[in-house]
């Protein structure tokens, strides 16, 4: 695999692959929902670069701009909402807590 390197992180050299697939679960023009599987990162972090959540949405979207909402621990499953412009993250952050 080829190595990636983003003004925001360091090179990783030698990334384990998660082989897990993470399906759209929605999309609109401001959003995407995603459904996490378990082991995969929700942002780069340590060892995991190009197998997060985060990386593999900006590639397969073709948007650099993805940013998370919020995240799932590496280990936890389940959904994640994503937002495709980095001023609207505030306001879906605080759907979270408001429930």
């Amino acid at each position: 695999m080829l190595n990636q390197r983003s003004p925001h992180h360091r090179w990783v050299v030698d990334e384990p692959d998660i082989p897990f697939e993470m399906g759209i679960l929605y999309e609109d023009e401001r959003i995407i929902v995603v459904d996490k599987p378990h082991f995969l990162p929700t942002t780069p972090r340590g060892m995991w670069f190009r197998s997060t959540a985060l990386m593999r949405l900006r590639e397969r979207c073709d948007n650099p701009d993805i940013t998370p909402a919020h995240r799932l621990a590496r280990s936890t499953a389940g959904i994640v909402g994503f937002v495709k412009e980095p001023s609207a993250r505030g306001a879906y952050q605080m759907l979270f807590p408001r429930r």
